[in-house]
């Protein structure tokens, strides 16, 4: 049996588990027959009930291949017994030792995680939680449950979490890592007349009208309590199987999140459920977020600000970023509806009134917003900063007036101006000047791109900027890509990477060029990062950092597979640039496509999409 990864969306996968002639994708809902009901032709997988003795009960999952269950056995499932979290450690350590996990290709775990040595649960394929609905009652014991199983066990190892799935908490539980889910749900709902929809159940007797088109509620369209229990099933079935199409798309398309909120807007359970997840008190949600997406982040609801992309892009701006050197002045300025900002009509306005300041290479240029929170103009086209969408009403949330105070004072601790000019509308004018000492406000109390507010800018920068030495666009262009790369990277790559080097290009397609003439690495608008040429690798790889060493016997040809890795920086996140060496030699340059820890434990999976190679 062998579980081949397509594609992740944080710790969510997508891929399809080989067993024998068996193909099943994954995630998916596992069939639980119920009395007479028949097994829907959409089932790939049926859960079998084998047990001959209430004491020894024994239950299968089997590929559902023509409806012939027998031969098509993936999983069988021993002593599935539920032992509560609240029993004592040492019981379940006991119920650890009773039944090993060695040699098992599935294994049922009790109400308390025991970590076990790696090496014991190699041969184990999946992990079933015989306790999942106590779990999901209560989001902090659901969460820390699976976050930190996660942890513990392979990537690629899958993770059933039975009796809690319908269409409207499939998505939040494909979010948290779970693989497998079944339809037991399914079952007990159409035993109590109850309806499954996406957006929430429908008992039957509150329907005058049957809203569901599927050919099954459509014979009973106006007399929905006409519906037999046969058919609520089926309809919730489908309801089911629908709700997993969608995910394994976002999953896909990298919009698992969005579509996740979608499903919580009006469920605090499941709210509170992603709320503790984001969290991240094991910090594995922030090992699965890549650095790049193609999806916008729909900042429609405050939770946004707890997004981990969002807190991701902040740390590293407070810990890694250091500002362009040679800018005495610091001008902090609105976001715009449009992304990146430099690209909208309101800041190209901004940039042409800064640029007319003779001086204006010494003005560097902060974006203020939310959710993001400040943005520096040369990480502008970097993911989440280009790619997010927020309702603008002119109001800010409490939260977000202290996530922007909290963090322009953490940020001016570590980045030094001579002096802060602030053109922002009301209130954040106020705000600002109020928390942020020693400011200068052009004050603005609207529009920042009114002609009187422009003019009054010019005049401003003009007078503040003819008090320092005139900075030239050559020097200032070296130093923005000082400050994106020490983001990108760190401080310590950034001055290898740029020693003795010009900036060439026009904004924002601009290359490293060494003395040499030769190109070291390029930025575009479409990652906002910059992508190393072979000698730009070459100059930064005794940095070791952004590494990935891959075994002798592997032939680089187009893409690396994580079965090929041997280390990877553990610091390593999907989307970032990487270094591939071989018997320590530089063999190529690319993109990660997912985490240094997941290239060194997974066995399948694209681990790094190549650009360059050495030969």
């Amino acid at each position: 049996m062998e579980f081949r990864l397509e594609s992740t969306d944080g710790l969510a996968q997508r891929g399809i588990l080989h067993h024998n002639k068996s193909k099943i994708s994954i995630p998916n809902i596992i069939f639980t027959p119920y009395n007479d009901l028949s097994i829907p032709n959409e089932a790939s997988l049926v859960l079998i009930d084998k047990t001959k003795d209430c004491f020894n009960p024994l239950y299968q999952i089997s590929a559902n291949n023509n409806k012939k269950q027998e031969g098509n056995i993936l999983f069988t499932i021993e002593k599935p017994i539920f032992y509560p979290k609240i029993i004592p450690k040492e019981i379940h350590e006991t119920i650890n030792d009773l039944y090993p996990i060695d040699e098992k290709t599935s294994y049922v775990l009790s109400g308390k995680i025991i970590e076990n040595d790696k090496k014991s649960l190699i041969n184990t394929q999946l992990f079933i939680i015989s306790h999942g609905l106590q779990l999901y009652n209560n989001p902090v014991d659901l969460v820390e449950y699976l976050q930190k199983l996660r942890l513990i066990i392979s990537p690629d190892q899958l993770i059933y979490l039975p009796g809690v799935a319908n269409p409207r908490n499939l998505a939040v539980l494909m979010y948290l890592g779970v693989d497998l889910i079944d339809s037991t749900q399914a079952i007990v709902a159409a035993r109590d007349n109850i309806l499954f929809f996406p957006e929430g159940n429908k008992k039957i007797s509150t329907l005058d009208v049957n809203p569901c088109q599927c050919p099954i509620c459509q014979t009973h369209k106006h007399n929905p309590s006409a519906l037999t229990f046969h058919d609520i099933f089926l309809h919730n079935y489908q309801m089911m199987i629908q709700e997993m199409h969608t995910v394994h798309n976002a999953i896909k398309q990298e919009s698992l999140r969005e579509h996740v909120s979608i499903r919580i807007s009006n469920s605090p359970h499941l709210t509170s459920i992603i709320r503790f997840a984001e969290m991240d008190q094991f910090n594995i949600v922030e090992q699965k977020t890549p650095r790049n997406r193609n999806t916008i982040i729909q900042a429609t609801h405050i939770d946004a600000l707890q997004r981990p992309e969002i807190k991701g892009f902040q740390q590293r701006l407070l810990t890694q970023y250091r500002k362009p050197e040679n800018t005495p002045i610091l001008l902090l300025l609105p976001c715009s509806a449009k992304k990146p900002y430099s690209f909208s009509k309101s800041h190209n306005k901004l940039i042409k009134a800064i640029q007319s300041v003779p001086n204006h290479y010494s003005i560097h240029e902060l974006i203020v917003t939310s959710p993001v929170g400040i943005v520096p103009r040369e990480l502008e086209l970097m993911y989440p900063a280009s790619s997010y969408d927020i309702p603008v009403t002119g109001n800010w949330f409490e939260d977000e007036k202290k996530m922007i105070i909290t963090l322009l004072q953490r940020y001016l601790l570590k980045n030094h101006y001579k002096k802060i000019i602030i053109h922002l509308p009301e209130p954040l004018n106020k705000l600002i000047t109020t928390h942020i000492p020693n400011t200068f406000s052009t004050d603005i109390s609207s529009s920042a791109t009114t002609k009187d507010a422009l003019d009054t800018l010019v005049s401003a920068l003009k007078e503040e900027t003819t008090q320092f030495e005139k900075i030239s666009g050559k020097q200032r262009f070296k130093d923005n890509m000082f400050s994106l790369t020490t983001f990108q990277f760190s401080e310590k790559i950034s001055k290898q990477l740029l020693k003795n080097t010009n900036i060439k290009g026009k904004y924002p397609f601009l290359k490293i060029i060494n003395t040499d003439h030769k190109q070291l690495g390029m930025l575009t608008d479409k990652r906002g990062m910059i992508s190393l040429t072979l000698d730009g690798a070459e100059r930064i790889s005794s940095c070791h950092q952004f590494y990935v060493d891959i075994s002798n016997d592997f032939t680089l040809k187009g893409s690396v597979f994580a079965p090929g890795v041997i280390h990877a920086d553990p610091l390593i996140r999907k989307g970032d640039e990487v270094l591939v060496f071989q018997n320590k030699i530089l063999k190529g340059v690319g993109v990660a496509q997912m985490n240094g820890s997941d290239m060194v434990y997974r066995m399948s999976g694209k681990a790094v999409d190549i650009r360059h190679t050495a030969d």
